[in-house]
């Protein structure tokens, strides 16, 4: 199977492409380590507690290695009105032109993925022997011209300091070159994304939940002199920085941390949506993927049917409702002293008539009374006056930092839905996979810690306890 390139016009063997898991390789890229996964999971949970790290350096077009390599293919090109390229077992000529010998020269400068795309073709040309590449990616075709023009074997030499890092710490099998930002960047131990490119100044940035693979990454980079200098910074503030990676280190964790296979249908077209930034349309489809676990919880805690047709919102209050009905306990009314100022008006008044007879005992238990229920009512009329200031404690299943992140995600849905003014974008459709991620992820572990043997009204109150500290 073969393509034409966009760039150049020349038919080209067809390579593998981007699979819906983002991977470019003749078989999967390696699987991400169990503690990988881990350290991926916790940031799933708590983002700001558990922070990313920031690689951060810029590419200078003046860089030794673009000079060196700009400086060879003028060589290659001068005087030339077309160049040969091998096409599989073909030869193919391609034409020359002002157009693409200057998208050449920016990909030299400008892309990552070239650079990668360069250190795999040196890698490969060590040990093809060895690996009949197989189980490596060729490279991207968009630059496999100008990698066809280079002279390989010296590359291999001055480069043989970078080569020997990139093969230690970056390359392994199905390794994919591609640098975006909307897929994870996975090298030999570590996982990284991308970040937005400040063109201004040609700064990049890529984010990880992990230091090394953003470190041996800045010093492969440094020793292929590509870049003078990187720093390594962690980051906890502010969220929209935070949470940048957040989609794309749970597509790489999905098959570890959704364990509903009925909702992956969903969560893949909510990757898609982000992917090509239709954000509401993202947002409403999250608010489905909620949809389907509150009616979990209701079901699994009810034992009932859950009514049709109710929003994320209503669907979400209607479970509060029926908790509170089933365990709210009643508030104590106000006693009415009325019936007692009558019987305190006949003691005293029989006090009058017969001054012998003094009831002291049934006096005192009278203004005993009087008492206590003037104590109650203090109690009550205490209790009203705090409520005014502090909200009573909600009787729920869910822990408060779900509950905070479900009132923020119905709010998110309802805009889409409603086509408010609040402005969607693409922290609001990451800030709402969190909070369904949060939701999913303690429904993963509510389920875990449930004693299935008991009967239902044990557990939900267990649940209660557990996750609002709240006796019913």
């Amino acid at each position: 199977m073969k393509r034409i390139t966009a760039q150049s016009g020349l038919e080209m063997p067809e390579y593998p492409v981007a699979s819906r898991e983002g991977i470019l390789s003749r078989r999967q890229g390696r699987s991400l380590t169990s503690a990988e996964i881990t350290t991926i999971s916790a940031y799933l949970e708590n983002p700001t507690h558990a922070g990313v790290w920031q690689l951060i350096f810029t590419l200078p077009n003046d860089a030794p290695l673009c000079v060196t390599i700009l400086n060879e293919l003028d060589r290659q090109l001068k005087g030339k009105k077309s160049v040969e390229i091998a096409a599989g077992r073909r030869k193919m000529k391609l034409r020359l032109n002002k157009k693409n010998r200057q998208e050449w020269r920016n990909m030299v400068r400008q892309k990552l993925s070239f650079l990668n795309s360069l250190f795999v073709r040196l890698h490969q040309s060590i040990h093809q022997k060895a690996e009949t590449l197989e189980g490596f990616f060729a490279g991207e075709t968009d630059y496999e011209p100008i990698l066809q023009l280079l002279d390989i074997a010296h590359l291999r030499k001055i480069l043989a300091d970078a080569l020997d890092a990139f093969g230690r710490n970056i390359m392994h099998p199905g390794f994919n070159p591609s640098v975006t930002t909307s897929k994870v960047f996975v090298t030999k131990r570590s996982f990284m994304l991308l970040g937005r490119v400040n063109d201004d100044i040609r700064e990049f940035n890529f984010l990880s939940c992990e230091k090394i693979g953003l470190q041996e990454y800045g010093e492969f980079l440094k020793g292929a002199g590509r870049v003078t200098d990187y720093k390594l910074v962690p980051v906890f503030s502010p969220e929209e920085q935070v949470f940048a990676p957040y989609f794309a280190f749970l597509r790489e964790a999905a098959p570890s941390v959704i364990k509903d296979s009925h909702v992956k249908q969903l969560f893949n077209k909510a990757f898609s949506e982000y992917e090509e930034e239709n954000y509401s349309n993202c947002i409403g489809t999250i608010g489905l993927i909620a949809e389907d676990y509150l009616t979990q919880v209701f079901e699994t805690f009810f034992r009932d049917v859950c009514p049709k047709g109710l929003t994320l919102g209503q669907l979400y209050e209607h479970i509060h409702t029926q908790i509170s009905r089933k365990y709210a306990k009643a508030e104590r009314d106000v006693k009415d002293v009325a019936t007692l100022h009558k019987e305190l008006t006949k003691a005293l008044t029989d006090l009058r008539k017969y001054p012998r007879r003094r009831k002291d005992r049934e006096t005192l238990e009278l203004l005993r009374k009087v008492l206590n229920v003037i104590k109650g009512d203090r109690e009550v009329f205490k209790k009203k006056l705090e409520g005014i200031k502090e909200a009573p404690k909600r009787i729920s299943v869910f822990p408060e930092d779900v509950r905070d992140n479900m009132t923020d995600l119905i709010r998110f849905r309802n805009a889409v839905s409603h086509k408010t003014m609040i402005p969607i974008g693409s922290y609001e459709a990451l800030r709402s996979v969190y909070c369904l991620m949060s939701l999913v992820m303690w429904w993963s572990k509510e389920k875990a810690a449930t004693m299935w043997e008991s009967d239902p009204d044990a557990i939900m109150r267990a649940s209660i306890l557990r996750n609002t500290q709240a006796t019913v």
